[in-house]
């Protein structure tokens, strides 16, 4: 898509001039020309282009008058003019160059490619934001049925499904895990680190290498003079809580 660009000088032949030297282009799209101050506000306003090559010296408002009267989406201005007086105001309104009559079209093309450049940097942060906003919608939308709600466990030649809600703790053993829920644990073929991924993080944490918790289990965090953390369930279970999971753990909590 051709980057749409707007032109203003009093002066016929000045415009004519920047048409010649832009001709080439195949990135811009000049959409419109202006002959005053005046009708370059009024067409930035209605137009929104997103590059502006500018005269200073012009009736009814000058160039820095123009920028400074301009709402938003900005666009990157390019001033092109006789009068090197008012270069400081124009970089000071963050004008992306300041271009003084006469100038070869190396000089000007110099000038676009740096506007260019400023728009394209423009829309791989746009676009970056974009796919981050996206994935943190992502993230907020996924809820318990995302994740794993049962787990299977043979019983006396049976399976069952056990509600994970139903679950206190989860234990590794060597590569099997035991499920502990209210007064029964069952042992069955699985890792804790599998597990931790496919449960709900916001009701299962991981205390320790060998301890997966339900959080709505827990009753106490009871704390050692050594530094060393120890959580008491409801059930009366107590799994320990190494140190650098502990302010983790601690923040999960207040949202459990």
């Amino acid at each position: 898509m051709k980057i749409p660009t707007l032109i203003v000088d009093d002066e016929g032949d000045a415009r004519t001039l920047l048409k010649i030297y832009l001709k080439g282009n195949k990135d811009l799209a000049i959409i419109a020309e202006g002959s005053n101050g005046k009708e370059a506000l009024q067409l930035i306003n209605e137009l929104n282009p997103q590059i502006v090559i500018l005269d200073i010296q012009m009736p009814e408002l000058n160039g820095v008058e123009v920028v400074r009267n301009c709402r938003p989406p900005y666009p990157y201005f390019i001033f092109v003019t006789a009068y090197d007086e008012y270069a400081i105001q124009a970089f000071e309104l963050n004008a992306l160059d300041y271009i003084l009559k006469p100038f070869s079209q190396a000089r000007l093309e110099d000038a676009i490619a740096k506007a260019l450049s400023h728009i394209q940097a423009k829309k791989l942060l746009e676009l970056s934001k974009k796919y981050q906003s996206l994935f943190q919608d992502f993230q907020s939308r996924r809820n318990f049925n995302d994740f794993l709600q049962k787990i299977a466990v043979k019983i006396n030649h049976r399976t069952h499904f056990i509600d994970v809600s139903n679950i206190s703790f989860i234990q590794a053993a060597n590569q099997y895990v035991y499920i502990n829920t209210k007064g029964n644990k069952h042992l069955i073929r699985d890792s804790l680190t599998h597990l931790e991924k496919v449960l709900d993080p916001a009701l299962f944490f991981r205390t320790h290498r060998s301890y997966l918790v339900n959080l709505n289990r827990v009753e106490t965090l009871e704390h050692s003079g050594t530094g060393s953390s120890t959580i008491l369930l409801k059930d009366g279970n107590r799994i320990p809580l190494t140190n650098e999971r502990k302010k983790t753990f601690i923040q999960k909590m207040k949202k459990a």
